[in-house]
């Protein structure tokens, strides 16, 4: 029984890990569209893209689901769609069913930052 069981669990621990394998890297720029506006598309400058990237390629995202949020930016990565709710801080991987939440000081700067390229257009 304690084989089987061991067995079992070697055997899940091993398909987790080729799963974090398979997710691909984010990487600047990062386009942003404000969809509030509807108007503007704008490459983020790098020093701005810092906080996203390092929190998107974490391994924190919450999969299988996607989050119940009203997004208001849409941000293209890597020719990949990720929604942003500036409100919560969630962003929101649809292709991929998954969705990860900033913390409070981190959702802060990022709206800044999200701001501050919509007004340097």
């Amino acid at each position: 029984m304690k084989r089987i069981f061991l067995t079992i669990l070697l055997v899940a621990i091993c398909l987790s890990a080729f799963v974090g394998c398979s997710n691909d890297e984010f990487s600047a720029p990062i386009t942003i569209e404000y969809y509030v506006v509807g108007e503007t598309s704008q490459i983020m400058l790098d020093y701005e893209n810092d906080l996203i990237m390092e929190l998107l390629n974490s391994n924190k995202w919450i999969t299988n689901d996607t989050a119940k949020v009203s997004n208001d930016y849409k941000l293209t990565i890597n020719n990949k769609e990720i929604l942003y709710c500036s409100e919560t801080g969630t962003f929101t991987d649809e292709e991929n069913q998954r969705y990860i939440v900033a913390n409070e000081a981190d959702r802060i700067a990022i709206n800044n930052s999200l701001q501050q390229s919509l007004n340097a257009k």
